[in-house]
């Protein structure tokens, strides 16, 4: 298809009454601001003019380069009877379109079914040709934006670059995501815009919830079999943490998690409340815990800053306790599993024949959703979680923070940027402000409510208690720097 660099397009419908004609200017209008020059008969047809003498004309002229037939019942009607307007125009159009079956010039819209089906619309001689859908508001935008592109000569849809033989040909057992999920989202925010991707992405969701309302866990409450029976959600993780990667950049995404997330605590309250599985209702809430550092980590590396913030501190539906909760309430698992916890710690300890200060952080840290999350990725944003939630007079502790305590390089990272104006003005968002003087405000808050504490931030028997963001940033260097 060759690039069209100005399209002229002739306009075909039928008459209706004045607010389907309004509908059909507007769509016209539409097309005219996105530069797509329009022949129409309510801007073009003078008073006097021959009215088949004008439709001739136009269709035929070499200058329009397609012929867009608004199509309705009204309009298959007339077509197939050859009747008004259109069934002038059906005669010019059909001998065309049988003559040269090649022929694009000639596009078929479904523009308004009126309460009927597709086939209620399609006149006898287009039954067969390839018609674009502008009839449903859902999918209207996409739609409309394909449209576009045809009439600039433009693909619909772009190719991927060929790659190289995917590792599972050789080897399946190499899969653990869903891998038809994730190439299809991505291919379709190609062309697509923000809110369609969202919703084709919670259709995905919603199938990786009803596996996991499938899982069946067989052992109840045995540590001993924790990772087995933990590694039936891994799937499920993966594919998740691949789609949040996939659009990670879309505008909608804070929305979208809220919404995945409001989804498995609804499910995990309806187990509790059943009293079907405890053990599953464990491991679901240890699992979201692990899903919510992850997509931190994620959203770091992608600088969502805004909606990292929005995650921290907006206001979560709790279920069991009908209210409203704040970030660590409800997805620190911890405290709700401590118990089970404490199992696996002595199983896991045992596995590694040294003593873990949590069994449960060591199996996270060791089986992230490589390479979207790594080792350090994971402990970081746990780390960073814990720094944000205190700035909210919350308090998350970071389980797995003894795998880095002395080198968190994200805080460091954030630290050094907080000396510079230039180099801060990037984390406004990730603190939730707007300019300098509410950053600094919201830094001396942190100051002060460290200076008061004086508790042992850490494990019992470790060396190192987990890091604060005032420990790599003097406060007489906050935004010295230019």
């Amino acid at each position: 298809m060759s690039e069209i660099e100005h399209p002229k397009v002739f306009i075909s419908y039928a008459w209706i009454d004045e607010e389907f004609n309004k509908k059909v200017s507007e769509f016209v209008n539409r097309l005219r601001q996105d530069g797509i020059d329009t022949i129409f008969d309510q801007t073009d047809l003078k008073f006097g003019q021959s009215m088949p003498h004008f439709m001739e004309s136009t269709v035929r002229d070499n200058e329009i380069t397609n012929v867009l037939m608004l199509l309705t019942p009204e309009y298959k009607e007339k077509a197939d009877n050859k009747t008004g307007g259109v069934g002038t125009e059906t005669q010019i159009i059909s001998a065309e379109v049988y003559q040269d079956v090649d022929n694009t010039k000639f596009i078929p819209v479904i523009f308004d079914k009126r309460g009927k089906n597709f086939k209620d619309c399609l006149p006898i001689y287009l039954k067969s040709r390839y018609f674009i859908d502008l009839s449903d508001i859902e999918t209207y935008e996409s739609n409309y934006n394909s449209l576009v592109r045809t009439l600039y000569g433009a693909p619909t849809s772009i190719k991927t670059q060929l790659g190289s033989k995917p590792e599972w040909v050789d080897n399946p057992d190499s899969i653990n995501y869903d891998q038809n999920a994730i190439g299809f989202i991505k291919s379709y925010a190609i062309g697509n815009s923000d809110k369609y991707v969202i919703l084709k992405s919670k259709e995905i969701y919603s199938r990786l919830i009803k596996k996991i309302k499938d899982i069946n866990f067989q052992n109840d409450f045995d540590p001993n079999f924790f990772k087995s029976e933990y590694s039936k959600l891994t799937t499920i993780r993966n594919t998740f943490l691949n789609l949040i990667s996939e659009i990670v950049v879309n505008d909608n995404i804070f929305d979208f998690l809220i919404y995945c997330f409001d989804q498995l605590s609804s499910y995990i309250n309806e187990l509790r409340l059943t009293n079907s599985s405890n053990y599953k209702v464990s491991l679901l809430t240890i699992f979201k815990h692990e899903l919510i550092v992850s997509c931190i980590a994620i959203l770091y590396k992608a600088n969502r800053y805004n909606v990292i913030n929005s995650l921290i501190s907006t206001s979560y539906i709790s279920y069991s306790e009908n209210m409203g909760v704040m970030f660590n309430s409800y997805f620190y698992c911890y405290s709700d599993v401590y118990s089970f916890c404490e199992q696996l710690n002595v199983v896991l300890s045992s596995d590694k024949n040294r003593r873990l200060y949590c069994g449960l952080a060591d199996f996270w840290v060791h089986n992230t959703c490589v390479p979207l999350v790594s080792f350090e990725d994971f402990v970081n944003a746990d780390i960073l979680i814990s720094n944000l939630t205190l700035l909210n007079g919350d308090r998350w502790f970071p389980l797995s923070y003894v795998y880095c305590a002395r080198n968190p390089k994200w805080l460091r990272n954030i630290a050094v940027s907080l000396t510079s104006k230039t180099l801060a003005q990037r984390l406004l968002e990730l603190f939730g402000v707007s300019n300098f003087d509410e950053l600094e405000n919201r830094l001396n808050t942190l100051y002060a409510n460290n200076s008061v504490s004086n508790s042992f931030r850490g494990y019992q028997n470790a060396m190192e208690e987990y890091p604060l963001l005032n420990e790599f940033l003097r406060k007489e260097n906050i935004l010295k720097k230019r």
